[in-house]
């Protein structure tokens, strides 16, 4: 079942929603563009700041088109860092099924991308024979810093949430229809989960008494 936009069930939820989305963007206003290289990368972030006030210069509306986007990115991947937070720590995590489907919503929009994997690619382009060229998402990242695309962990960190979440606490503000969702994917893609053992009993016992 594909849902267009998340089930929001009131205003007061979309609030509550809103505000976590925000609630680590102040600890990171004076810190610089997420970046996740390591030393031999620093050649291409340094560049950086002289790329985008190349680019203001030049084009400043493309410029604050890919700072939204980054932005957006950030927001889901700063909540999604929150969430993970609460289910690990067996707290009660609010509006998790919301998540999950703005994050599948956004991957189906535009994509993921594996920001290890560019950043590999670009300092030792001689492992990535015939896979040398970058696509529009990776040129950005590699000259501003940007990310336009959600990284390729983000879907099934965020399905692996919510089912681990909603099976073992049995939450019943979670939407149901969302819940069977997430795990059609969690059973067609958690093979490799670090949480496959979990999963594949708690998903079993949910189908058992269904």
């Amino acid at each position: 079942m594909k849902h267009k936009k998340p089930l929001i069930r009131s205003a007061e939820e979309r609030t509550i929603y809103n505000r976590l989305k925000k609630r680590e963007s102040r600890e990171n206003e004076e810190q610089p563009k997420q970046q996740i290289f390591d030393q031999p990368f620093e050649a291409f972030s340094s560049r950086w700041p002289a790329n985008e006030q190349k680019l203001a210069r030049e084009n400043p509306g493309l410029l604050q088109r890919y700072i939204d986007r980054h932005e957006q990115v950030t927001d889901l991947e700063l909540v999604l860092v929150e969430f993970e937070r609460e289910v690990s720590a067996g707290q009660q995590s609010e509006m998790i099924d919301l998540l999950f489907l703005d994050i599948k919503n956004d991957v189906q929009a535009h994509g993921h991308t594996n920001f290890g994997e560019v950043e590999a690619k670009l300092v030792a382009p001689e492992n990535f024979k015939g896979q040398e060229q970058l696509n529009e998402d990776e040129r950005v990242y590699r000259d501003l810093g940007f990310r336009l695309r959600l990284s390729h962990e983000s879907l099934q960190r965020a399905r692996e949430s919510l089912v681990l979440y909603a099976l073992r606490t049995k939450d019943p503000k979670i939407d149901s229809l969302v819940l069977e969702e997430a795990i059609e994917d969690c059973l067609a893609y958690y093979q490799f989960s670090p949480n496959r053992g979990e999963l594949t009993k708690l998903m079993a016992v949910y189908r058992s008494a269904q």
